[in-house]
């Protein structure tokens, strides 16, 4: 362990800890390689550094950085070798995702706008191997996603859960983000009308998607502005189930990259008088603490960092009872008490149709497949 200082206060810092937060960049400073390499003088243990990177999904970049500033040298050829897999079977991953891009927009053919992992591997780390990602996450029209979603059911995707779309009630539809999975053999998608999980926020969703920037033919990504509150957005909503340092790595890249070309007057407009104001303090103040993030101070709320313990195990406890925390901000957004009292009762006793899309069975057999899922 080593002693640290921030913000004036003396904390206690695993080493392999300190070489992950270090290491888990595009770029090094010659300070970051240094204290990479302090760090490893002082007797890490690979194993404990390889859980980490495994745990936050970051073994590629810190690969990817260990190989760029020579930080391989006398390390265990058991973890480069295991670090080099890991980085290729995320390049073999991607390369996939590469493809359905081109799949995707070619069986919609209006309009899609490409989120999360399927646009920052590409236009945010410099190496297909360095972001892991699993769906391939698309934005559409509210008005059109249910026929994009049924079109491409028809043109050889499959779905888990059925032909068909059923809600719990026009509340639950309201609070939804994403429409079911859709499965090829090669990569899953989801397709989100509203990028932001409850249906008050949806207006802002829809100042994304008009704002998106178009990359060829009908293929867009999420502008500079809206990137960022929707990362900030997206690392609050996984601290209810546990987050990860590649979420804090995404906005750390992005503030790297454009930083000073993101209009923060157009962000602030955007998000003024929503949760997303507290989202985007959230996500830069946790990206200034474990990465270094250069943050405006009107961005930086010390109070959340400042207590509890400051190693990384604190972004997967926070998920801890993640299931009341998700209900409970859902339940915020929801208005009118009669929509309420509606959510929480197809919460208990969901309608037939949507049992038996979702479960096989519209009877007892189903309503006990939904029970154990909801308590699992």
């Amino acid at each position: 362990m080593v002693r640290i200082y921030y913000e004036g206060e003396e904390r206690i810092m695993k080493g392999e800890e300190r070489f992950v937060r270090v290491a888990a960049r595009v770029v090094m400073s010659d300070a970051d390689v240094r204290d990479a390499r302090d760090a490893a003088a002082d007797g890490i243990d690979w194993e404990g550094v390889m859980r980490i990177c495994v745990m936050h999904g970051v073994e590629g970049i810190v690969f990817y950085s260990m190989r760029r500033y020579g930080l391989l040298e006398g390390v265990p050829g058991w973890f480069e070798e295991r670090m080099r897999e890991r980085y290729y079977e995320n390049a073999v991953r991607n390369m996939a995702a590469e493809k359905a891009v081109a799949l995707l927009s070619e069986r919609i053919g209006r309009k899609v706008v490409f989120v999360k992992g399927a646009d920052l591997f590409l236009s945010m780390y410099p190496s297909t191997g360095m972001r892991s990602m699993g769906d391939v996450d698309i934005l559409v029209e509210r008005e059109f996603a249910e026929e994009v979603w049924k079109g491409l059911l028809e043109s050889g995707f499959a779905a888990e859960s059925g032909d068909e779309i059923e809600y719990r009630s026009d509340v639950h539809k309201d609070v939804c983000s994403h429409l079911p999975q859709l499965k090829t053999d090669a990569f899953t998608v989801e397709v989100h009308w509203n990028l932001f999980g409850v249906g008050l926020l949806y207006p802002i969703t829809k100042i994304a998607f008009e704002k998106a920037v178009r990359v060829r033919d009908n293929v867009y990504v999420l502008s500079n502005e809206m990137k960022l509150v929707h990362l900030c957005n997206h690392f609050r909503r996984h601290l209810y189930t546990g987050a990860s340092l590649r979420h804090l790595c995404d906005i750390n890249e992005l503030v790297r990259l454009y930083g000073k070309e993101i209009d923060r007057a157009e962000v602030d407009r955007t998000v003024k008088g929503t949760e997303l104001e507290s989202d985007l303090r959230i996500g830069l103040t946790y990206a200034r603490f474990y990465l270094g993030t250069e943050t405006e101070e009107r961005y930086f709320d010390e109070r959340l960092v400042n207590e509890g313990d400051s190693g990384l195990e604190r972004l997967f406890v926070s998920g801890k009872g993640s299931k009341g925390t998700v209900f409970l901000y859902k339940m915020r957004s929801i208005t009118g008490v009669w929509n309420k009292v509606r959510y929480v009762y197809r919460i208990a006793v969901p309608p037939r149709r949507w049992l038996a899309a979702n479960y096989g069975s519209g009877g007892v057999r189903g309503y006990w497949r939904y029970l154990r899922a909801v308590i699992k």
